[in-house]
């Protein structure tokens, strides 16, 4: 009877946890659907259509908020818990295909992540194709989808939460730390530039000098804002590190241990 009790006791823990997980993992995603609207939405993108600063905290509510809540949401999972068993029996079939798994560990490499995330982020400010998403509504959707979609990789790279995860505890920070410093080189470009990069700013605004003021706007919510989301990231990340290094040396002293007193 009391293993009963006790083993009673462990389920309706687990089964507690596991509803409080799957209540957050809701939560997250609401959030994330919450900010993207919020980015979309008319004020802010009407906003985004005159000024450069307001377009850049456009892009930075979809890659550092909405991104990292959708990632932490894993809605993967959560579509394929809305699934019927048998369909969702299927689907697992058609995931589990070689060439399904083939092409998901290529678009899940770390390099090709951030050639993706942050090589998609410098080719988007690119004058030419900027403006382009400016006048063409098309485009201009084409962008944010590569933005949306380059961070959800970024921070499913991340925020991995193991135990197999695709990049090393110190790997990730520095891939986190390769995003940090590549803002800033755009950020303080943006920054410190001394003539206005895209006309279309400057014909909606009141001239050239307006214009070059909200672009050295933008590049400071660039800077700031992004570096401090990733500069927390990495004291994060850098405490699991510290923690699981820790766990490691305890391992191995209780397996010296062991053997000591066998002998």
């Amino acid at each position: 009877m009391p293993d009963a009790t006790l083993n009673g006791t462990q389920d309706r823990r687990r089964a507690h946890l596991g509803r409080a997980q799957d209540r957050r993992r809701a939560a997250s995603f609401a959030a994330g659907l919450a900010v993207v609207a919020v980015a979309l939405s008319p004020p802010l993108d009407g906003a985004a259509g005159r000024r450069f600063s307001a377009h850049m905290a456009q892009h930075l509510l979809l890659m550092l908020a909405a991104a990292p809540l959708l990632v932490a949401a894993r809605p993967g999972s959560l579509l394929l818990e809305a699934l019927s068993p048998s369909t969702r029996a299927r689907v697992g079939r058609v995931l589990h295909r070689p060439g399904w798994r083939r092409a998901r560990r290529v678009v899940t490499n770390p390099v090709v992540v951030l050639t993706v995330s942050v090589g998609g982020f410098w080719a988007w400010h690119l004058p030419r194709l900027y403006q382009a998403a400016l006048r063409n509504g098309a485009v201009h959707v084409v962008e944010h989808g590569t933005f949306l979609v380059g961070a959800f990789l970024f921070w499913t790279v991340v925020l991995d939460p193991g135990p197999r995860r695709r990049l090393g505890l110190g790997a990730t920070c520095g891939f986190v730390f390769a995003a940090l410093v590549t803002n800033i080189w755009l950020a303080a470009g943006l920054a410190f530039a001394t003539t206005p990069l895209y006309a279309t700013y400057q014909r909606a605004g009141a001239g050239a000098g307006a214009a070059l003021a909200d672009q050295q706007l933008a590049g400071v919510i660039m800077w700031v804002p992004a570096d401090i989301v990733y500069f927390i990231t990495l004291l994060w990340l850098f405490r699991r590190l510290l923690r699981d290094l820790e766990g490691r040396v305890r391992r191995r002293e209780g397996t010296a241990a062991v053997h000591g007193a066998d002998r």
